[in-house]
């Protein structure tokens, strides 16, 4: 029985990893159709100087020098959830068949990092009502969270290698988004701190800051595919 039950763990492992990072991937997609859905409806919305955040609040006026008006507030929030959650779900997945001598627990940790602060945005919208709430700072919390701990995440797979694919391409594609989305972070707190754009506006530098844990996460999900697939 013992033998049994052996040979038939490798397929139970490969089966958990595909759900995975089927999860992840859903995650993604969904995420970047429910914010270009939700700022298609937004009057006047702007990539490059309105936050991500915007779309989510259901609070219409002036808000800190930005006109709000996100009629589809809960779809955005909806996807700000779903990805937390999903994300969450996938790494638990993916990691379960992991040592820890191979970077699973880092790894986990990151994930629910990143997952709880980004249901944190959806849950608590950067809003004036939230201010009022004395609230804001939750939603900031949740910001940061969800950005460092996802490319936080990125660079530990690129380094470590061995929880995803030891794929030396996969490892450098890794490194340099979560850098790069790390980098771009500083240049938002930069560009806030200073009261005026460096290069690029706000809304640029949060993007490249969260785009790359998207592409992260979707990159990711097609090396687990074509690993179990050679596998």
């Amino acid at each position: 029985m013992i033998e049994d039950n052996r040979k038939f763990t490798p397929k139970l492992d490969r089966s958990s990893a595909r759900l995975g990072a089927t999860a992840w991937l859903v995650s993604s997609l969904l995420y970047l159709a429910c914010e270009a859905m939700t700022a298609s409806a937004f009057p006047g919305y702007s990539y490059a100087h309105n936050y991500i955040s915007d779309l989510g609040v259901p609070d219409v006026g002036d808000f800190m020098g930005r006109f709000l008006n996100s009629p589809l507030h809960a779809v955005m929030n909806f996807g700000f959830i779903a990805r937390g959650l999903l994300l969450l779900i996938g790494s638990l997945l993916i990691l379960r068949p992991v040592s820890v001598a191979r970077g699973r627990t880092p790894l986990l940790i990151l994930a629910l990092l990143h997952s709880v602060g980004i249901v944190l945005v959806g849950l608590v919208p950067s809003s004036p009502t939230s201010a009022a709430a004395g609230l804001i700072g939750v939603h900031t919390l949740g910001a940061l969270l969800a950005i460092l701990g996802g490319n936080t995440m990125a660079l530990v797979a690129g380094l470590r290698g061995d929880p995803i694919t030891t794929l030396r391409s996969y490892r450098i594609i890794s490194i340099a988004l979560g850098a790069f989305g790390g980098a771009s972070f500083i240049m938002l707190m930069a560009n806030i701190s200073l009261a005026r754009s460096i290069l690029f506006a706000d809304g640029i530098w949060e993007r490249l800051s969260v785009y790359t844990i998207i592409a992260w996460t979707l990159v990711s999900s097609f090396a687990i595919f074509a690993r179990d697939r050679s596998s």
